[in-house]
C-alpha cells in the first residue's frame, strides 16, 4: 500500500513539473517580449484554448505556477481589443482580483496583475466597465498604503488610467461612459486616499506622481465630481503639489485646480481663493506657480474673470509688477546677470549649466501677469474699467518699454531658441484704445482723451521705438514692431487724428517700401483704416501722398500687399470727387488685377472700380474697359464678387447711352438675367438695377430690354423683398415711357398685375 502512494505522490509530482515545463515553453516561445509579437501569433495561443488553462493555473496554490500564467496573460493583454474581450469573458479578473487581495501574492506577480489592469483600462468602454464592476478599486486603494513602492505606483497609475476621461467618442460608444467610471473610483472612497499619497509620501516616491493624475483625471469630470476634491479637502495640499520641484506634477495639478475653476461659482471660488493666498507669499517661485494656473483660469468664461477681479487678485497682481524685482534681488543672481536686469535690456546667450531657468522666472512671471491682465481687459466693459481702476494701463506701459527690448536667444545642445516679447506690442495698444474708447465722451465721467495724456510721454517713446524696431535684423522683431504701428493706426477718430498730428503718417508711407512684405502688409493695412475713416484723415494721408505708393504696390507680386492697398484705394474710390480723381490713375492696374486666376484680390479690385463707376459719367467712362472681364464673375458660385461685379456694371447702366451700349455690346445681358433669382437678393437687386437703368436709355435699348427681360420683370413683382419690386417696377415704367408701341407691349406683358402693384387703391 505505501509502495502505491508513494507512486502517486511521485505521479502527481511529476506531472506537475510537467505542467511547469509546459508553462516554461510557452513563454520561451514568446521570449518574455509578447507585446513585440504579432496579435497572428498571439491568436495562435488564443486558438489552442490556452486561455481556460491559464484560468486553471491561476487556481494553483504554487506561486510559481500562478506567476508564470500571470506573465501570459499580461502578454496577451497587449493584443487587439477581441482578444482581451476573450480574457475578460473566460473569468480572469475576478481571479486576479482575488490575487490582488491575498497577502501571499508575491509582488512581482501584483506588479504584473496591476499592469493587466492598466492596459485593460486602455480597452474599449465595455471593457474598461466589468473591469469596474468588479472589486479591483477597493484593491487599488488599499494597495496606495503598500510598503513596496513599485506596487503602490502601479495602483496609482490604474486608477489613474481607470478614471481618464477619453472623450466624447467613448461616451456615445457606451451610455454610461466615464463620467460613470469616475463615479464609481469616488463612490469606492478613492479620493480621501489619492490626497493622502500627496500628504504621506515624499515627491520623490513614485506613487505622489500618479496620485497627482488620477486627482487631474477625475477632476475633468462634473461639477459633483469636482465637489469630492474640494469635500477632501483636496484644494490646499493640489496648491502644495503645485511648487512641486517635479515639472509633471505641476503640470498636472494646474490643470486639475483649472479644471476644478471650471464648475460653479463656489467652486471656482475655493480654487482662487488657495492661489490667492500662494499669490501673497514672498517667494517668488509659489507666485510663479500661482500666476501659471491663474492664466488658465483667466482663459475662460466671464464669471471665471468676475472671480479673479473679485476676489482682489487682479489688485494683488498689479502689485507683482513692481515686487517682482525685489525678488529677484532676493534670489542671489550673478552680479551680471542683475545689472541687465536692471537696465531692463537683455541680450543674452544662457547656457543651460550656468543659468537655470528658476533664475529667469522674473522675466515669465511678468509675462503671465500681463496675459491674465489681457484675458480679463478683453472681456466686458466692467472688467475693463474694475482692471483701470486698480491702475494697470501705467504698469502695462511700464512692462512694454522695458521688456520689449529684450529677447533670449537660450542653447539647449543645437537647438537655438528664440524668444520675444514683442507680442506685447499689439496688446498694449489695444488695451490704450479700449481705455480711451471707455473714457469716451459717451461716458458720463467725460474724462475723454485728457485723462489718458498723462501717458503721452512714455506712449510716444514707444512708437519712436516701435520705428527703431522696424531696422531689427530679427525679423519677427520687426514684424511685431509694424504690428503695434498698425494697431495704432486701428484706433477710434480722436486718437487716430492724434497719431497724424504727430507726424507719424508720412513715416509710414516711408516704410511701404520696406523689403519685408509682412511689415508692408501691417502698415498698408493701418493706412488703409484711415483711408475709411472720416473725411478730414482721408484728406491726411492722400496729402501725405499714400495714393501713388499704394497704386504702384498693385504691381506687387505678393498677394496680400495688393489686396491691402486695393482696400485702401476701394476705401478711397467711396470719398469724394476729388478723391475718387486720385484713384483714376489705378483703374488700369485694377483692371489687370481681374485677369488673374482665382485671386483673392478680385473682390477688392471690383469694390473699387464699382465705387468709381457709381459716380460721373466720366468717371464711369475710365472703368468700361473692365466690362470684357466679367462674364465669368456673374456667376453664384463666388457671390461677392458677383455682388461687386453687378454693382459695377449697374454703375455704368446708369450712365449715358453709350456707356449703355457698351453693356449691350459686352453681352453681358444675358448672364445677368440669369441672375434675377430672388434667393440670392443682393446680386438680383444690383442685376435688376442695371436693366432698369439700360431701360431708360434709347429706344432700341429700350425694345432690347422689354424682349429679353419683360417676364422676369414680371415675376419679381410678387416678390416679398421691398427693394427687388422697386427695381422690376423702375424698369417696366422706364420702358413704359417711351412709345405708344412700347406702352401697350408692357400692358400685354402684365399690365393688370403692373398697375395693381403701383396702384394697389385700385
Amino acid at each position: 500500500m505505501m509502495t502505491d502512494s508513494y507512486s502517486k505522490v511521485t505521479l502527481l509530482f511529476n506531472l506537475q513539473r510537467l505542467i511547469q515545463k509546459v508553462v516554461h515553453f510557452v513563454l520561451i516561445i514568446f521570449n518574455h517580449q509578447a507585446c513585440k509579437r504579432t496579435n497572428e501569433q498571439k491568436q495562435i495561443i488564443f486558438d489552442e484554448g490556452a486561455v481556460p488553462n491559464l484560468v486553471k493555473w491561476l487556481q494553483s496554490m504554487e506561486n510559481k505556477l500562478i506567476e508564470a500564467a500571470v506573465r501570459i496573460i499580461l502578454e496577451l493583454t497587449y493584443g487587439t481589443g477581441t482578444q482581451k474581450q476573450v480574457i475578460i469573458n473566460e473569468g480572469v479578473i475576478p481571479r486576479l482580483v482575488e490575487l490582488l487581495q491575498l497577502p501571499s501574492t508575491p509582488n512581482f506577480t501584483k506588479k504584473m496583475i496591476l499592469e493587466i489592469f492598466v492596459e485593460k483600462a486602455n480597452g474599449t468602454n465595455e471593457q474598461t466597465y466589468e473591469v469596474f464592476q468588479t472589486d479591483v478599486i477597493p484593491c487599488f486603494i488599499d494597495l496606495l498604503d503598500s510598503d513596496n513602492e513599485v506596487i503602490a505606483e502601479e495602483a496609482a497609475r490604474a486608477l489613474s488610467h481607470m478614471v481618464r476621461l477619453e472623450g466624447a467618442t467613448s461616451l456615445a460608444n457606451y451610455a454610461n461612459g466615464t463620467i460613470e467610471q469616475k463615479q464609481i473610483v469616488i463612490n469606492r472612497g478613492a479620493v480621501p486616499h489619492l490626497i493622502n499619497c500627496l500628504v504621506s509620501t515624499s515627491e520623490q516616491h513614485a506613487v505622489y506622481e500618479q496620485a497627482s493624475l488620477a486627482l487631474a483625471n477625475i477632476a475633468k469630470g462634473t461639477n459633483r465630481q469636482k465637489q469630492a476634491i474640494i469635500d477632501a479637502n483636496g484644494v490646499p495640499h493640489l496648491i502644495n503639489c503645485l511648487i512641486s520641484t517635479t515639472g509633471n506634477v505641476r503640470e498636472q495639478v494646474s490643470l486639475a485646480l483649472a479644471n476644478i475653476a471650471k464648475g460653479t461659482n463656489r467652486q471656482i471660488q475655493t480654487v482662487v481663493l488657495q492661489l490667492l493666498l500662494l499669490l501673497q507669499e514672498d517667494n517668488l517661485f509659489n507666485c510663479q506657480q500661482s500666476v501659471y494656473t491663474l492664466v488658465k483660469i483667466a482663459r475662460g468664461t466671464d464669471e471665471q474673470k468676475k472671480v479673479l477681479i473679485d476676489e482682489g487678485v487682479t489688485a494683488r497682481l498689479v502689485q507683482l509688477f513692481s515686487l517682482t524685482e525685489k525678488f529677484t534681488r532676493n534670489m542671489r543672481l550673478e552680479p551680471d546677470i542683475q545689472i541687465l536686469i536692471d537696465r531692463n535690456v537683455i541680450h543674452l546667450l544662457v547656457e543651460q549649466s550656468r543659468i537655470g531657468d528658476f533664475q529667469l522666472s522674473y522675466f515669465d512671471i511678468k509675462g503671465n501677469i500681463l496675459q491674465i491682465l489681457i484675458e480679463i481687459i478683453r472681456r466686458t466693459n466692467q472688467q475693463m474699467r474694475m482692471l483701470i481702476d486698480e491702475g494697470v494701463i501705467p504698469h502695462l506701459v511700464e512692462l512694454f518699454e522695458s521688456l520689449l527690448t529684450f529677447y533670449f536667444v537660450k542653447r539647449k545642445g543645437n537647438f537655438l531658441y528664440s524668444f520675444s516679447y514683442f507680442y506685447i506690442a499689439r496688446y498694449l495698444f489695444d488695451e490704450r484704445k479700449m481705455a480711451i474708447w471707455y473714457w469716451s465722451p459717451m461716458s458720463s465721467t467725460n474724462v475723454s482723451i485728457r485723462t489718458f495724456r498723462t501717458l503721452g510721454s512714455q506712449l510716444d517713446s514707444v512708437i519712436q521705438l516701435l520705428f527703431d524696431l522696424l531696422e531689427s535684423d530679427n525679423a519677427d522683431i520687426a514684424v511685431e514692431a509694424a504690428r503695434g504701428l498698425f494697431n495704432i493706426l486701428d484706433g477710434i477718430e480722436e486718437e487716430a487724428d492724434e497719431d497724424i498730428e504727430a507726424g507719424i503718417i508720412p513715416r509710414l508711407i516711408y516704410l511701404l517700401g520696406s523689403h519685408n512684405a509682412v511689415i508692408v502688409v501691417e502698415i498698408a493695412r493701418g493706412l488703409s483704416n484711415l483711408l475709411g475713416g472720416t473725411e478730414k484723415q482721408i484728406n491726411q494721408v492722400i496729402r501725405a501722398g499714400v495714393i501713388p505708393r499704394f497704386i504702384d504696390l498693385l504691381e506687387s507680386k505678393n498677394e496680400v500687399v495688393t489686396e491691402e492697398v486695393a482696400i485702401g484705394l476701394s476705401n478711397a474710390a467711396a470719398g469724394t470727387e476729388k478723391q475718387i480723381n486720385l484713384v483714376i490713375d489705378a483703374i488700369p492696374k485694377l483692371i489687370t488685377l481681374l485677369r488673374l486666376p482665382h485671386s483673392p484680390v478680385h473682390v477688392q479690385a471690383l469694390k473699387a472700380l464699382a465705387n468709381i463707376a457709381g459716380r460721373s459719367n466720366q468717371q464711369k467712362d475710365s472703368v468700361t474697359e473692365a466690362l470684357p472681364h466679367l462674364p465669368s464673375f456673374l456667376t453664384l458660385e463666388r457671390p461677392v464678387i458677383c455682388e461687386y461685379s453687378c454693382r459695377l456694371i449697374a454703375g455704368v447702366a446708369a450712365g449715358d447711352p453709350n456707356q449703355k451700349q457698351k453693356i449691350i455690346d459686352e453681352n453681358l445681358l444675358m448672364p445677368l438675367k440669369n441672375l434675377l433669382d430672388p434667393s440670392s437678393p443682393l446680386i438680383c437687386e444690383q442685376a435688376a438695377r442695371t436693366f432698369a437703368n439700360i431701360a431708360a436709355g434709347t429706344p432700341q435699348q429700350k425694345w432690347l430690354i422689354l424682349n429679353s427681360a419683360v417676364g422676369s420683370f414680371i415675376e419679381l413683382l410678387e416678390d416679398e423683398n421691398v427693394l427687388i419690386c422697386e427695381q422690376a417696377v423702375r424698369a417696366l415704367a422706364n420702358i413704359a415711357v417711351g412709345s405708344i408701341e412700347l406702352r401697350d407691349e408692357v400692358i400685354e406683358s402684365g399690365a393688370q398685375l403692373f398697375c395693381k402693384c403701383c396702384f394697389p387703391e385700385k
